[in-house]
């Protein structure tokens, strides 16, 4: 006797995803990130790839209202600092 192994189990609904509710969430970050190109930019739009990294630092280092938290303490268990702050030696030094 053969049994599918795929009874009981739920396949993840492929245009939602498995969390709609987290999927606002993600539409709000990656609106935000799109704004902050968009500012650094200005009028010309060819060099956004230049400015990507900029804005997602921004992105990762600033405090959400909604936890009073930034992304970046919450995956690295503490807050980020730039080179100057700690008095590391960088390649420009």
């Amino acid at each position: 006797m053969h049994v599918r192994l795929s009874e009981g189990f739920r396949e993840p609904d492929r245009v939602r995803g498995w969390l709609r509710e987290a999927n606002g969430q993600v539409e709000r970050a990656n609106r935000s990130i799109v704004v902050g190109i968009k500012a650094r930019l200005g009028r010309t739009r060819k060099a956004w790839l230049k400015e990507l990294s900029h804005v997602l630092w921004a992105h990762r280092t600033m405090t959400k209202t909604s936890t009073g938290e930034t992304p970046f303490s919450f995956t690295h268990g503490t807050e980020a600092m730039i080179p100057a702050e700690i008095e590391s030696p960088t390649p420009r030094t």
